[in-house]
């Protein structure tokens, strides 16, 4: 940041560091921090063939670190036709940039990367795929985030395909956005001293990009 001062009747350039909550925030800031989030979506798709439309609710919780690596547990929580029902917890570990197979409803796979302050986790589905984006910044309080999560469908194919979290196959031909939140908790553990090695990171183009051979738009 650059101001002027006068000295002596003399305008003088005068150079101020720029404040901490405008920085970039780096995996090291993040190492050990606890983030929560919740994303709720109206999702219309079939069922035996019967078309439903569904409001479930993913509880998405995340401890990142110790160094490149992290931890996710998430709950889906879904109002709809057969009322409220409340899904078993989905858990797994995963190092950043690497990807690897995902068993949750119906297989797939996943990957997750951090790069410019954004943590992102990406996984394909039998059909389709999910985007999410965690960006987070500095604020006077500290750390904040927000998320932004998307259904991308898979060139190609017509409809996504996937295990309800309830049981059974689903079709999914549509999915809105209804509401999110996103909170982070630093230092939930003490912060380790493993070396963070550059994740690697695909660089998609546009709203396009391709994952585990196939491609998908969101």
């Amino acid at each position: 940041m650059r101001l002027v001062a006068v000295f002596a009747g003399v305008l003088l350039p005068v150079l101020l560091a720029a404040p901490a909550w405008g920085q970039a925030v780096t995996l090291a800031d993040l190492d050990g921090a606890f983030v929560e989030l919740k994303l709720k979506s109206q999702v219309e798709g079939r069922r035996n063939g019967k078309p439903f439309t569904s409001q479930p609710e993913a509880d998405w919780k995340i401890v990142l670190g110790p160094g490149n690596t992290g931890f996710s547990t998430s709950t889906t929580i879904t109002q709809g036709e057969q009322g409220t029902r409340v899904s078993d917890p989905r858990r797994g570990s995963f190092t950043l940039g690497r990807p690897g197979p995902i068993s949750s409803l119906g297989g797939g796979y996943y990957l997750w990367t951090f790069e410019n302050g954004t943590l992102t986790f990406l996984r394909t589905y039998k059909a389709g795929g999910q985007k999410t984006h965690v960006s987070f910044t500095r604020s006077d309080g500290g750390l904040a985030c927000t998320v932004q999560s998307s259904y991308a469908r898979e060139v190609g194919i017509e409809s996504g395909k996937q295990d309800s979290a309830y049981g059974g196959e689903i079709e999914i031909t549509g999915v809105k956005p209804l509401a999110s939140t996103c909170r982070v908790v630093p230092r939930w553990y003490p912060p380790s001293t493993v070396h963070v090695d550059e994740p690697y990171a695909p660089k998609p183009g546009g709203k396009c990009f391709v994952f585990d051979g196939r491609q998908f738009c969101e």
